[in-house]
């Protein structure tokens, strides 16, 4: 339970990819990858690699923060409208 606290903690913090241990062992894991396939694989090529994927995690990361926050909104807008008798103005949104 305490494994898995952390692990939403850091994910909602976005602190694992700065932590050195994790890029450590990110870099060293993918450049054995590699080399594995290739044995000319470059450092600068992982290095890349890990720049790469971080922006990918970035970006999935923030996506799916908003994508929560707006469903979370739109739930709550939704209902609270349907039991005060609410309507968003549509007419002042499309134009």
């Amino acid at each position: 339970m305490k494994k898995i606290l952390q692990r939403l903690t850091s994910f909602f913090t976005f602190d694992l990819p700065i932590n050195y241990n994790y890029l450590y062992n990110g870099f060293r894991k993918t450049h054995e990858r590699q080399r594995y396939q290739r044995s000319s694989w470059p450092i600068t090529a992982t290095r890349q690699k890990l720049i790469g994927s971080y922006w990918e995690n970035a970006l999935v990361h923030y996506l799916l923060l908003i994508t929560l926050s707006t469903a979370i909104v739109a739930l709550f807008s939704i209902g609270y409208s349907q039991h005060n008798n609410i309507y968003l103005p549509v007419h002042l949104l499309v134009k």
